[in-house]
């Protein structure tokens, strides 16, 4: 058995070196590159990489076969080790967001079923949120998981703030797809994904076959039948009610009951866990950084915390400010992300862009900007104080249903602490003291923190209460 392992690395160096990015032709030298079937595009990606507004639409259809989830390990070693790193195609979000190719390696642990019923499942998603009443069930779900973590935080000296965070959105995402018999058994549902995510960032968790066993790769399978069980005893219980004569309940809002609902797609309950976990780990990461950073810039920026807080209470309700406030801070961190990796790979050779495959979550880029490296909410604010969108407008249609959900959940948090609850730093050194440019890039999306920020919650005195006006 020793032999045999010691051959098999043997021969993963070997094809490591044969295909090892130094015999791979150079983006600036792609004239001559004859290379079929995988690597039959890579004159294209450079194109794209030297003009991005032109060859945009072009990349995404000659390049559509880098995308392909039946590339070898190889192959997929190549992705992310050679030259081909540098480039990031605009892919559609439902590619990048779910699974279905380079966007999220999670199809290995997640399964060949999964991965078969991919866009599915991604279409009956889409039809769910985009009725009214699933976008105000998620409403509710996201404020009354904010006041049930919230209120107890009043009671503590303070809080971690992206952690605290965390709870919520993990808690209202989970009751918005499964519904309320799930609650019981959401910190259960958060420790396994959150250790499924710890696992399916290393990159031995998709290059191996599964069967080779790495303790990665195992790891992940061990979280991911842990959350199946959960899933089959859960959906057994309502099973179980139908058949006893209890009431079948068929009007419930979730995603599960749609689900149950629409025929063609009841037969496939057994891989409601799977998309719930591709959900999990490809939106959790992001709203979780996308809600902690607004409120780290807003306690930054008390001017602009003070606007977007009277806003939030008063009457009218006028929310573009925060929206702002939430475009601005997903542009920026994104920004910093790219940033990272790009640095991380140098440019791409015979180019002046800095940019790479995203595997993991959509960069919310501006064509052109000003000032880019700062944080000005204001540039999506036009005169008559409206909303205006900056981002490119070939990705219009391109919105992944878990980004539905995801901007949702994010500005009924947002609105929600920022109307009832008074949020301030844990010590007033804090603003001088913690490094805010100290980035946790580790995380599946937008960056967290390093080491956290902890915050001091407090109820909100309402005027009304105290006799003023």
């Amino acid at each position: 058995m020793l032999a045999l392992s010691f051959l098999l690395v043997a021969v993963f160096l070997l094809l490591k070196w044969f295909y090892s990015p130094s015999k791979i032709s150079r983006p600036g030298k792609m004239a001559e590159h004859k290379c079929e079937g995988f690597l039959a595009s890579s004159d294209k990606q450079h194109s794209y990489a030297v003009n991005i507004a032109s060859r945009i639409n072009d990349a995404r259809e000659k390049s559509s076969n880098l995308f392909l989830r039946g590339a070898s390990a190889i192959q997929r070693y190549l992705l992310v080790q050679s030259d081909l790193n540098n480039m990031s195609l605009d892919m559609p979000e439902s590619v990048l967001s779910l699974g279905q190719g380079a966007g999220g390696f999670i199809n290995e642990i997640l399964g060949a079923e999964y991965r078969d019923n991919t866009q599915l499942l991604v279409d009956t998603l889409g039809r769910y949120i985009s009725r009214p009443e699933a976008q105000d069930f998620t409403t509710k779900c996201a404020t009354e998981e904010t006041h049930q973590c919230a209120l107890p935080w009043t009671t503590k000296q303070d809080v971690e703030l992206f952690e605290g965070v965390a709870e919520i959105v993990h808690k209202a995402m989970t009751r918005t797809v499964v519904g309320n018999d799930f609650q019981r058994s959401s910190g259960d549902l958060q420790q396994l994904t959150n250790a499924m995510s710890s696992e399916v960032r290393n990159p031995w968790a998709w290059l191996l076959p599964s069967r080779m066993h790495h303790p990665a790769t195992m790891g992940a399978l061990r979280a991911r039948d842990r959350v199946r069980e959960i899933f089959a005893e859960k959906l057994g219980r309502r099973d179980a009610a139908a058949i006893a004569g209890g009431p079948l309940e068929v009007d419930l809002p979730d995603y599960t009951t749609y689900m149950l609902n629409e025929g063609f797609t009841a037969s496939r309950m057994h891989l409601l866990s799977s998309i719930y976990m591709a959900l999990m780990l490809t939106t959790h990461g992001s709203a979780v950084a996308s809600i902690s950073w607004v409120i780290v810039c807003l306690l930054r920026h008390p001017d602009v915390m003070n606007a977007v807080r009277s806003n939030a209470r008063s009457r009218s309700g006028n929310p573009v400010l925060l929206q702002a406030c939430i475009k601005e801070t997903m542009r920026y961190y994104a920004n910093k992300k790219y940033l990272h990796l790009a640095m991380q790979r140098d440019r791409a050779s015979g180019t002046d862009v800095a940019v790479q495959i995203s595997l993991h979550f959509r960069q919310h880029a501006i064509s052109s900007s000003q000032d880019a490296d700062s944080w000005m909410p204001g540039r999506w604010i036009n005169a008559e104080n409206k909303l205006v969108d900056l981002n490119d407008e070939r990705r219009e249609g391109t919105e992944c249903p878990s980004e539905k959900i995801r901007m949702i959940i994010i500005v009924q948090v947002l609105e929600t602490l920022l109307r009832s609850y008074d949020i301030s730093w844990a010590s007033p050194s804090q603003p001088q003291t913690v490094d805010f440019k100290a980035l946790d890039f580790d995380k599946i999306g937008l960056p967290w923190l390093k080491g956290g920020l902890r915050v001091k919650i407090s109820r909100r005195v309402w005027p009304e209460l105290v006799g003023g006006c």
